[in-house]
């Protein structure tokens, strides 16, 4: 499955590389082209882990390709499977079948918060970008920077999701808080719903979602611009060697189970 997103993407993205003859990117429009009939993996993987209709109401029209760079090698996300925290720890290459003349908000959220059984600080928003132009995610206006994925320990699997809302109007979205990456505040117990209701977004119109746990071995640097600095010390400050044999610290694990303001 995750294959088959991956050749799609790139298929999309340089048709001229498998076309005989020079030809120019805008000779090939595949982002006006009506996609092909979902089957039944995309509404089937949405109900089986229990998104629909405990997250959003109805299962989305379309699918969000969402690939991440691993040292040189695209990793997709594909509808459930299980990447690693250190695998999406940097924001991802995100790209949909959008109508160049729309606008779209786009955002990532985590409803397992502190785990799938207790999701009093459910949901963490990761990531929000409104007024997006097309597809074109890189052009939208970032309200919430992109943060990876860091569950706790003993959290089990956390679902980590893409919606996609389609936009009547450009909007101003000025009084929402702008969160940089470096920070926690504002993400916890996000309201998707009142969001979207407060600034009339329709959909989601398409999404994809993938599966993250906690890393017992893997250790991602703290201060980094995708993993915001633990509640106390100020970004840019340095930080002291933890003694050999310390347990591994996990920023994740220490801002949510800090209860919400």
């Amino acid at each position: 499955m995750a294959d088959f997103y991956l050749i799609r993407f790139v298929l999309l993205l340089s048709p001229s590389l498998f076309c005989s003859g020079h030809h120019h990117l805008n000779q090939f429009p595949p982002f006006h082209i009506q996609p092909p009939p979902l089957g039944h993996h995309l509404g089937g993987s949405f109900y089986e882990r229990d998104i629909v209709p405990d997250i959003v109401g109805g299962g989305p029209q379309s699918d969000i390709q969402v690939l991440y760079n691993v040292n040189g090698t695209l990793t997709t996300a594909a509808f459930g499977n299980e990447l690693t925290p250190t695998e999406v720890k940097d924001k991802p290459i995100i790209f949909w079948f959008g109508n160049p003349h729309s606008l779209y908000t786009l955002m990532m959220i985590d409803p397992d918060a502190p785990s799938r059984s207790d999701q009093k600080l459910s949901p963490i928003l990761h990531f929000l970008v409104g007024n997006i132009p097309g597809h074109d995610v890189n052009k939208g206006d970032i309200i919430v920077d992109y943060a990876g994925a860091q569950p706790p320990k003993d959290s089990g699997l956390h679902r980590y999701i893409f919606l996609l809302y389609h936009q009547l109007k450009k909007t101003d979205f000025s009084k929402e808080p702008m969160i940089p990456s470096s920070s926690n505040e504002g993400r916890l117990n996000f309201a998707v719903r009142n969001f979207t209701e407060k600034y009339h977004l329709y959909g989601p119109v398409a999404s994809n979602f993938f599966q993250a746990q906690n890393e017992e071995n893997v250790v991602i640097k703290l201060g980094s611009p995708d993993s915001p600095p633990p509640e106390g010390r100020e970004e840019g400050t340095s930080e002291q060697p933890e003694p050999e044999g310390a347990p591994e610290k996990n920023v994740d694990a220490e801002v949510i189970t800090q209860e919400p303001e």
